[in-house]
């Protein structure tokens, strides 16, 4: 972790990963001594609908949530805008997501946040089984700077 305080948000449909993506997070977290914390926010609860991970690492113990978002994972783009007051994006977040899921949104553009793809589903394919959120996991531990043991 660069810093002492990382704001990482995962969002996308419902089904998608996000929330196994934010509780991977939780655990990795733990298993490397940072404190963590996850809020969850979700639409119906059905296959489809909107899911938003927000996750909080910290080399301290973590008294409330971050102001803004450092990372947004964008599993898709679908009901985006529903989370928008929940993350925060300032010049200084980094959005990553699939171009395969379409533009990024004007919302997002407009936050002056840097916009990263990384083609997910397509990596996902290249291995046995694979997932597109376990690739979105992989690229958020690494740019948090979670060990690979």
């Amino acid at each position: 972790m660069a810093e002492d305080r990382l704001s990482i948000t995962v969002t996308g449909s419902g089904g998608a990963g996000v929330v196994t993506v934010g509780n991977m997070l939780l655990g990795a977290a733990a298993l490397t001594g940072w404190y963590a914390r996850m809020v969850r926010s979700s639409g119906p609860q059905i296959r489809g609908g909107e899911v938003a991970s927000m996750v909080c690492l910290s080399a301290q113990p973590i008294q409330s949530e971050s102001a803004h978002c450092d990372l947004l994972l964008a599993l898709d783009w679908k009901n985006i805008d529903r989370f928008s007051d929940e993350m925060l994006l300032t010049r200084h977040s980094m959005v990553v997501s699939d171009p395969a899921q379409g533009q990024v949104p004007d919302s997002i553009r407009r936050s002056s946040a840097r916009c990263v793809e990384v083609p997910f589903k397509k990596l996902a394919t290249t291995v046995s089984g694979g997932r597109t959120n376990m690739v979105a996991l992989g690229v958020a531990a690494q740019l948090a700077g979670i060990p690979h043991q």
